[in-house]
């Protein structure tokens, strides 16, 4: 039934215990507007991913469309959903939408800065990118200038692991942006401004950047 598909959007990693991972449900593209996923949708593996927990919790209902974890702490992740940020600090076990300015907000992709956990940043579809330096609990944004489009649809943002200045941002409409302000102001990067950029990743060392 097209009108009730859905499946696993998110996956992702810890970098300080690979052996644990968070998967996030989300309702498929295509389904009737305004949908929401039937069941649990944030699932967890303490194995490497061999086999899986469901975590029924207050996310329940959400659709999941990214997942980050702490650097050090595998039982801390925020989930950027369709209408929140949503943190756990236990995990997964339960989860706490976040104000602060960022309620109501179609976030797709959120990451924490690997040199200070303290500093997150979320993409909001035709909005931008917005930053918290306290963890999540104050947002400012959404950050737009530099980008060619004054509501980006924001789908991936990634910190650069040696300089806590440097973040890039994908643009759905419009490529590649890079920061090196933090966030709060951006600019292209060359030969991709024709790409609809929906997920980035750069190497533990910096060097590389897909």
């Amino acid at each position: 039934n097209p009108d009730t598909r859905e499946g696993f959007k998110a996956l992702t990693f810890a970098l300080s215990d690979p052996s644990v991972a968070y998967a996030g449900l989300a309702k498929d593209r295509n389904t009737i507007d305004n949908s929401t996923p039937v069941g649990t949708v944030i699932y967890r593996s303490t194995n490497g991913g061999a086999t899986w927990t469901a975590m029924p919790s207050a996310i329940d209902g959400h659709n999941v469309n990214a997942i980050a974890i702490h650097p050090t702490d595998p039982d801390v992740a925020f989930a950027a959903t369709t209408d929140a940020v949503f943190l756990t600090v236990d995990g997964g076990d339960e989860w706490s939408a976040l104000a602060g300015g960022i309620e109501g907000r179609d976030i797709r992709a959120v990451t924490i800065s690997p040199l200070n956990p303290q500093t997150v940043f979320a993409g909001e579809e035709n909005g931008g990118v917005w930053t918290s330096i306290d963890g999540g609990s104050s947002w400012s944004g959404p950050k737009t200038t530099g980008f060619s489009s004054g509501t980006p649809s924001i789908r991936a943002v990634v910190c650069d692991p040696n300089d806590a200045s440097v973040v890039y941002a994908g643009d759905w409409t419009s490529g590649l942006y890079r920061s090196v302000d933090g966030g709060e102001t951006w600019s292209a990067v060359p030969g991709l401004s024709t790409r609809a950029v929906r997920a980035a990743a750069i190497s533990t060392d910096g060097e590389l950047l897909y």
